[in-house]
């Protein structure tokens, strides 16, 4: 289910060419991935911290269905924007306000999954993850094809092609969303989900209604449900508490989102082929920011991956803090790429540097970059979130607060996302060399 709690910010972030060409000749149009990002994620901080401190009462049964249901409506707007008559600043009110909301319902739909999938342990919350990044390849890769569809005929016109790659990319998304409704209620009818939780639904509805709680008793016959489904009570301890004992787990679950959206995409979003610009379906300005988007999500599906290898776990707070941190090398690295002053314009220029020609003078060593900046996020984010709510490898958790941990490292990720995005003004500001806020 997890997949489907990213897909509106995917599908926003992949459709920023078709975004950018509807705002052009607005002054909204150089530093729009940056708007887009500060806007859903400051709305998303917001309300996950009301839907986080709710959660312990509320049905995520519920919370997911609604939420679901409130997408398919959000994204069917988008899907029919192609058709509507806004430019310009309506357009940019449109999208900021859809954005707006999405962000508001996907905080109680991420909550809810990630909750959910900490109650059956590491392994199950591994997989989850591992099975996010896979179907979010999946789905990246359908897109990519469906913008190069309507590009590949001979005498169509640019902003046409984006109108009508646009208008199937959202269409897929609704319908990836009735899909996930569909998924959702065949998942509370199988025995493992009704196991683990129906005892949770009879302690939360106790609480509700002001009784005491009582122990929660699951059947030990299931691999999956283990020591992390046991008898119980509800988590007492506050979530501050529990965010104080995770504090290093949580500034570097903060960092990686951080560095992350401080570059991608209103940087990497502008980073254009070093070759002479043409129709090809990788060298054209559209077609390259596209086809980087696919990069990130392969590298970040492959880091995701890594940590289904015990090997190459690392259950240290302090380690992962400083490889999150390392990360920020990349904001140098992707400046020394092919960075354009317009995601429209093909010129060549690295304002860091101040030379002509990019550094990186090599489309393929920027790809290889791309992907080793998305096997990072995923690993770090994944294994920063499974290492917090460990009962094995963290000390601080207790069995009672494994679903309150993973939550508020997920929170602290979005803090992540937030901090990135204003962070991601300063980085617009060095490449144009102007107010950032106005392009």
């Amino acid at each position: 289910m997890r997949i489907y709690s990213l897909i509106e910010i995917i599908a926003l972030i992949t459709a920023t060419p078709y975004f950018l060409n509807k705002l052009e000749g607005s002054r909204y149009q150089s530093m729009f991935s940056s708007y887009l990002s500060v806007a859903y994620t400051a709305t998303r901080i917001v309300f996950l911290g009301i839907a986080t401190s709710s959660a312990s009462t509320s049905s995520p049964s519920t919370r997911i269905r609604r939420s679901v249901v409130l997408l398919i409506i959000l994204l069917f707007f988008l899907a029919l924007s192609p058709i509507l008559p806004f430019q310009g600043g309506r357009f940019f009110s449109f999208v900021i306000a859809n954005d707006v909301i999405q962000s508001g319902v996907v905080a109680y739909l991420q909550t809810a999954v990630i909750g959910l999938a900490a109650l059956f342990g590491p392994q199950a919350l591994q997989s989850t993850f591992s099975g996010q990044a896979g179907l979010q390849w999946l789905y990246q890769y359908f897109n990519y094809c469906v913008l190069i569809a309507p590009s590949l005929p001979q005498g169509t016109k640019y902003g046409r092609s984006l109108a009508l790659s646009a208008y199937l990319f959202f269409g897929i998304s609704t319908g990836y969303m009735l899909l996930a409704l569909v998924a959702h209620t065949l998942l509370v009818r199988t025995p493992a989900y009704q196991k683990v939780m129906e005892p949770f639904e009879e302690a939360r509805r106790a609480l509700r209604e002001g009784e005491t709680s009582q122990a929660i008793a699951a059947s030990e016959t299931d691999p999956l449900l283990s020591r992390y489904n046991r008898s119980r009570p509800v988590a007492k301890t506050s979530l501050w508490e529990i965010a104080k004992a995770n504090i290093v787990y949580n500034v570097a679950l903060a960092c990686v989102l951080a560095i992350t959206l401080s570059v991608f995409p209103p940087i990497t979003s502008t980073i254009l082929s070093v070759n002479p610009p043409s129709w090809d379906i990788i060298t054209s300005p559209v077609m390259f920011i596209s086809f980087h988007f696919l990069l990130f999500n392969t590298g970040d599906w492959f880091g995701r991956y890594l940590c289904s290898f015990p090997t190459l776990l690392v259950w240290s707070p302090w380690k992962l803090l400083w490889y999150s941190l390392l990360r920020s090398l990349f904001i140098l690295v992707f400046l020394a790429c092919n960075v354009s002053i317009s995601a429209s314009s093909p010129l060549l220029s690295t304002p860091l540097f101040g030379t002509r020609t990019p550094i990186v003078n090599s489309d393929l060593a920027y790809f290889a970059i791309v992907l080793a900046f998305g096997a990072s996020n995923g690993y770090l984010a994944s294994m920063g979130i499974i290492a917090a709510s460990s009962l094995d490898h963290n000390e601080a958790v207790k069995e009672e607060n494994v679903e309150s941990a993973a939550t508020v490292a997920q929170f602290c990720l979005i803090g992540g996302l937030f901090v990135g995005s204003m962070m991601s003004f300063w980085v617009r500001s060095i490449v144009c060399k102007c107010n950032p806020f106005i392009g």
